[in-house]
Parts: C-alpha cells; sequence; structure tokens
C-alpha cells in the first residue's frame, strides 16, 4: 500500500498538494477545451472534479502568468518526452541514451537539450 507520510513514518500527510495536479494533468487531454455541455453525462462528474482540480491548481500558485508557464512547460515536457521514449524505442531512457539520438521533431530536439544541459550539470 503507497501512502504520504514522515520519513520516520510517524505521520501522514493530512493533504497532498500534488493530488489535485497529478489529476489535472491525467485528465487535460479529454477534457481540455470543452464545456460542461459537450460532456456526456456519464462523465459529468470527472469533468466537473477536472475543472476544480484545475481552478485549485491555478490558484494554489497566485501568479496566473507563472501558472500558465509552468503549465506549457510541462505540456512540452510531456510531449517530447512521448516523442524521444517512441524514437528510443524505450520506456525510460538515461543521458547516455540521449548523448547519441539525433530527434525527430523540434519539440524533441527542445526537449532533449534541456535534459542534455541537466546530464552536464551533474
Amino acid at each position: 500500500m503507497e501512502f504520504l507520510g514522515s520519513n520516520d513514518g510517524t505521520k501522514n500527510v493530512e493533504k497532498d498538494s500534488f493530488e489535485g495536479a497529478r489529476y489535472y494533468w491525467s485528465k487535460k487531454t479529454k477534457y481540455e477545451g470543452k464545456t460542461a455541455a459537450e460532456i456526456p453525462a456519464a462523465e459529468k462528474y470527472e469533468y466537473e472534479t477536472w475543472v476544480r482540480a484545475k481552478d485549485e491548481l491555478m490558484k494554489e500558485g497566485g501568479n496566473q502568468d507563472e501558472n500558465n508557464f509552468l503549465l506549457r512547460m510541462a505540456d512540452f515536457m510531456r510531449r517530447g518526452d512521448i516523442i524521444i521514449k517512441k524514437d528510443l524505442k524505450k520506456e525510460e531512457y538515461s543521458c547516455t541514451d540521449l548523448k547519441d539520438y539525433k530527434p525527430t521533431n523540434i519539440l524533441a530536439t527542445q526537449l532533449r537539450e534541456v535534459l542534455m544541459a541537466t546530464c552536464r550539470e551533474k
């Protein structure tokens, strides 16, 4: 069983601040850009939960410009990662894999550069 708590296991986390973010990202491609009127009745609750998670995520940071930047950055990284995984035919890849990787797409090229910069910093 997975749980969130302190390092020594004596306290549980009361509120997982990432739970809403995880839910938002897991449903983003399904619901982004849609209105409640476009959602089938069977999915209304899930959609409304997603909207609440999105609203909560936006208000937690306080700075809308920063939130929008982070949302765009996360989306860029997710999409680039999908392409790199497909090109490398691997679910996980390392700095060594990226060193000789020849990207097939501008997103993958940009993400490779970002990731390679972190590889060099180690």
